[in-house]
């Protein structure tokens, strides 16, 4: 995530995205602030709610991702998001990308 989407987050905004796959068919994702962590998935809409307070430490460190795990059955849906940083996706624009720790080439 570029640096003003965790800042939205950290604000208490919800950040909401989506990839087309189609001319009627798209998969909506979104990262939003709550008071308990849980992902859930309805309608090809998948929402990951966060806890302020994880949200507002993300914002304001240098902590890299946050990580968390949803029991699901007999298994677990394992969660990351993560910043994006300079240099990461050439492909991408970099004006919104955190500095990257490590020297970009």
């Amino acid at each position: 995530m570029g640096q003003s989407e965790v800042q939205r987050l950290s604000d208490g905004s919800a950040v909401e995205e989506h990839t087309q796959f189609g001319p009627s068919s798209r998969l909506v994702y979104s990262i939003a602030p709550s008071d308990t962590f849980a992902a859930t998935f309805n309608d090809g809409r998948i929402i990951l709610r966060v806890p302020r307070p994880i949200l507002r430490n993300w914002a304001t460190t240098d902590q890299v991702g946050i990580e968390s795990e949803q029991k699901i059955g007999d298994g677990s849906l394992k969660i990351l998001i993560e910043k994006d940083f300079e240099c990461s996706n050439p492909n991408e624009s970099q004006a919104d990308a955190f500095p990257n720790p490590n020297k970009c080439e």
